[in-house]
This record gives C-alpha cells, sequence and structure tokens, in this order.
C-alpha cells in the first residue's frame, strides 16, 4: 500500500447533485427537532453528557432535506429514527413508543419488508464486529453489499413511503427498474458517506470504509482512492438518472404518481445527505465550514497516537 497521507482533497460531491437534484428543506424542522430531542434526552437513548454532541450532529436537520414534505408528526417520528441509527449503532433497537407509531402506517407488506431491513442492518453489524475481531478486510464486491445494509439506508428508504403516505403494491416495489434506482441511491449515499466519514474511520482504526478498501485493494494512494470514490458516485448518480428514464407506467395513475413520489424521496435523499454533511459536527467536527469552503479534510489522530499523546503529557 501506498505511504499515508495526512490530508485530502474532497470530490466535490455537491457539483455532481447540481444538475440533476433540487436541494429542499422540511420547514417543520425546528419543531421536529426540539420535540425529538427532548423524547431522546427524556427515554434515555442518549446520556445528558452528550447532549452537545447530540446538537452538533443535526439529526433533525437530516431528516428534513431527506423527507422535506411530510408532515409535524411524520418528521418527529423519523427523526427519532434517524437519532437513534446515528447514535445507536451497534444496538438500535426501535421503541416500543416508535414500534406504535409506526404501526399506524397500515400496510402489513411494508412492515414485513421493514422488519426485514431491519435483522439486514443487525446482521451486517454483527459482521462487521466479527471482521475487527479477527482483522479481517472484505473484498470490494463483499463490502458494497455489506454496506447496503450497515448503512441503514434500506430502512431510510422504507420511510420515505411512511412520509409520502405511499401504498406501492409488492409487484411494483420489486420491478426490477425501481429496485436498480433505489440500490443506485443507496451505494450514492453510502459511498459519499465513507468518503466523508474517512477521516474519522482511519482514527479508529476501522478498515469497514470504500476508501480504505480501495486503498488496498487496487494500491491506490489515499487521494487517489479519494478521487476514484468520487468517481463512482459521480458515475451513479448517472446511472440513477439514465434509469430514472427507464421506469414504466402501470397503466394506473395513482401507482404512477405514487412511484413518482418515491423516487423523489431516493432523489431528496441523494442530495439531502450531501448537503447536510457540511452543516454538521458530525465527520469533519468543528471544521465542517472549512471544509465546506476550500474542500482539504486533515486526518484526525488516530486512536493509539492519542492515547500516546496523553502519556506523554
Amino acid at each position: 500500500m501506498p505511504p499515508m497521507a495526512n490530508s485530502f482533497q474532497l470530490p466535490d460531491l455537491r457539483s455532481f447533485c447540481q444538475p440533476y437534484f433540487e436541494l429542499r428543506v422540511n420547514p417543520r424542522c425546528r419543531n421536529a427537532t426540539t420535540l425529538s430531542e427532548r423524547w431522546i434526552m427524556d427515554s434515555g437513548f442518549v446520556q445528558r453528557s452528550q447532549r452537545p454532541r447530540l446538537r452538533a450532529a443535526k439529526p433533525g436537520l437530516l431528516a428534513a432535506v431527506c423527507y422535506p414534505t411530510c408532515d409535524l408528526g411524520q418528521l418527529r417520528f423519523i427523526t427519532d429514527f434517524m437519532t437513534l441509527l446515528m447514535f445507536e449503532t451497534k444496538s438500535m433497537q426501535l421503541s416500543s413508543q416508535l414500534w406504535q407509531r409506526v404501526l399506524h402506517f397500515r400496510n402489513p407488506y411494508w412492515h414485513a419488508r421493514f422488519q426485514e431491513h431491519l435483522h439486514g442492518f443487525h446482521e451486517a453489524h454483527a459482521q462487521i464486529a466479527r471482521d475487527r475481531e479477527y482483522n479481517a478486510v472484505p473484498d470490494l464486491e463483499s463490502y458494497i453489499d455489506l454496506r447496503r445494509y450497515s448503512s441503514g439506508l434500506e430502512m431510510a428508504f422504507d420511510l420515505i413511503e411512511y412520509a409520502e403516505g405511499l401504498k406501492l403494491p409488492e409487484f411494483v416495489f420489486d420491478d426490477p427498474v425501481v429496485q436498480e434506482l433505489r440500490q443506485n441511491a443507496i451505494d450514492i449515499v453510502s459511498w459519499s458517506t465513507d468518503i466523508f466519514s474517512y477521516s474519522t474511520d482511519q482514527s479508529h482504526n476501522s478498515s469497514h470504509n470504500l476508501v480504505s478498501i480501495l486503498m488496498s485493494e487496487r494500491r491506490l494512494t489515499l487521494q487517489g482512492a479519494v478521487n476514484y470514490a468520487g468517481t463512482l458516485v459521480k458515475s451513479y448518480i448517472e446511472t440513477f438518472i439514465e434509469n430514472e428514464s427507464e421506469l414504466p407506467s402501470w397503466g394506473d395513475p395513482r401507482i404512477d404518481e405514487d412511484v413518482r413520489l418515491y423516487v423523489r424521496g431516493l432523489r431528496d435523499w441523494t442530495v439531502g445527505s450531501i448537503h447536510w454533511a457540511f452543516e454538521t459536527e458530525w465527520y469533519f467536527g468543528q471544521n465542517a465550514e472549512e471544509v465546506r469552503t476550500f474542500g482539504w479534510v486533515f486526518l484526525a489522530s488516530s486512536e493509539k497516537a492519542k492515547a500516546q499523546e496523553k502519556h506523554n503529557n
């Protein structure tokens, strides 16, 4: 593997989105965020000491840009869910209160699918834990498959139907073009996230990151791997647009409109998550503004280096 650099320049992922996707923000963001934060803290899912980190992470803004048209109750639920997904990745469980709220969305096929995706999420993180225990690094193909579940995006994209009140028939959801669009969007978002989170991931010695695997498997420099990952994102955005043009009509205006709204939700997630990355401290800490302006990311110190520095002091 080539020598490790201490910084890299981000590909301009926002510009990749600009010709195709419109950034929208739910006007109920502030109210939903306030209600959700109160519930998250009162329920004990996030410790009081983590409140500054919770506010800096802005999960409510992520929900607002990814689900820009839903009502306050729906956005509040989604914000709760997003917060748990971000802060309870290792043991995330839908609380009984959350599950009772989603049960009001009366669609048995949707519920079964959502539970299947929740199971896949836990299985993926169990696999990641096993890989770390044995210092195993997946190959690129295996990692891409695993990442689709470990990202939680299968569940997040199910929530598009909840947010829009859609009831896509099983034969529509399973249509090859619809599935391809969904998979394109999952890959775009998860790979973009890997680029944004590389600095943090490497500081925790985590090899489950697209950039790390490209460096290892393709023997690329850090900047080369980041550029390669950015090229993949750009290519899949273009593929998404091509696949969208191939969507069939089901001969029922209501189904066609529901599919249009669902695909619009995939679009919102793609552009919203990428822009949110520069509005939160989740990836770049207090340097988010500088990263947004100049595009340079300096690698965080490893846990081992931090411990050594603390010992020396």
